[in-house]
């Protein structure tokens, strides 16, 4: 699909942008948990983390949450920052492998290329909680989840009642 069909099936649509973000949090619940899943999952978290980049905050800035994801998962030093990363997890893991394979069999490689996927998967658990907050911080679904009419006030006189 060209970018001027997307555009013109985009305004055709009736669905907000919220709503779009929230489709994309409901497929990568949904693939979560899911078995073999592990890169859908995070081409799925990734997708959104590409949605709500115009929304970044200062807070997600600071932290260099989207670079170093980015990082992790699309470079050869990516491997090695989330080596870093999780360095006492995989100084552990390769331990517990080697005892087993000394002679750093193929089957010692594909024991530690799964693993590897395992922090992959681990860290874009992480990326996708940060863009959770992100979305809390920046109240971008209030109006997605409680509807365009919500009141705060209303709510406030809800639970004043309940006391």
């Amino acid at each position: 699909m060209t970018n001027e069909n997307f555009i013109r099936a985009r305004k055709d649509s009736k669905e907000s942008f919220g709503d779009i973000v929230l489709k994309q949090i409901r497929r990568i619940l949904q693939i979560g948990s899911e078995i073999d899943s592990q890169k859908k999952y995070i081409q799925s978290v990734e997708n959104l983390g590409i949605l709500l980049l115009p929304y970044a905050d200062e807070e997600i800035k600071e932290k260099k949450t989207y670079e170093e994801f980015y990082k992790i998962m699309n470079s050869i030093e990516g491997t090695e920052t989330l080596i870093e990363k999780y360095k006492e997890d995989y100084s552990n893991y390769k331990k517990i492998i080697l005892k087993d394979h000394e002679d750093k069999s193929e089957e010692y490689n594909g024991y530690i290329k799964t693993y590897m996927g395992e922090l992959e998967l681990r860290y874009a658990k992480y990326f996708f909680s940060e863009l959770n907050l992100l979305l809390q911080r920046v109240e971008y679904l209030k109006s997605s989840v409680y509807g365009d009419g919500f009141d705060e006030g209303a709510e406030e006189d809800i639970e004043d009642k309940d006391e």
